[in-house]
């Protein structure tokens, strides 16, 4: 069975989410209520990742994680919106051009120095762990993020801390 079958018979068996069809691209979407998110967290297979990190989980070959956008409106609700692997990592939200410049630089450099066994994660680092879960979903808030490939995240992990850390600082300095 194929992986996105997979997730959708899951769903399905357990009763979470809401098959919908998207007026503008004319396909089926799966959106994620109240009561879905309290069902998944239930399960332990659901993170909200809105400030971003570390994602500690499968890769792709595995089933990977599952991505659940949030969007606004009409109500709060969430959109399956894809796949990520572990071992990649999120940005804080973007909010400027620089931001993407930032991460795009790291997310090109593909010299594969490390595998997962080698890293030590940085203290300042935000973790969100799914090792050992088989299918496991992470909510995005409204606003876009980069998600840096799992070879650039494994060979500059400390400077992806870092820099989430100044971009997540800006944005409490400019808030206060």
């Amino acid at each position: 069975m194929s992986d996105q079958l997979y997730v959708y018979k899951f769903l399905d068996e357990n009763n979470i989410g809401k098959a919908k069809l998207n007026d503008k691209t004319q396909k089926f979407e799966v959106h994620f209520y109240e009561e879905d998110f309290k069902k998944l967290a239930d399960m332990g297979i659901l993170s909200f990742c809105i400030e971003g990190g570390f994602v500690l989980g499968n890769d792709h070959e595995n089933g990977g994680v599952k991505m659940i956008k949030l969007f606004n409106e009409p109500i709060l609700h969430g959109v399956f919106s894809g796949e990520m692997e572990g071992y990649e990592f999120i940005s804080p939200p973007i909010t400027s051009d620089m931001m993407i410049n930032e991460y795009e630089k790291i997310n090109n450099n593909l010299t594969n120095n490390l595998s997962g066994e080698d890293l030590l994660i940085p203290t300042n680092c935000n973790v969100i762990d799914f090792r050992g879960k088989e299918i496991c979903f992470i909510v995005l808030g409204v606003q876009d993020y980069y998600i840096v490939n799992r070879i650039s995240t494994l060979n500059n992990l400390d400077k992806l801390s870092d820099l989430s850390q100044d971009f997540l600082d800006q944005k409490e300095k400019k808030e206060v």
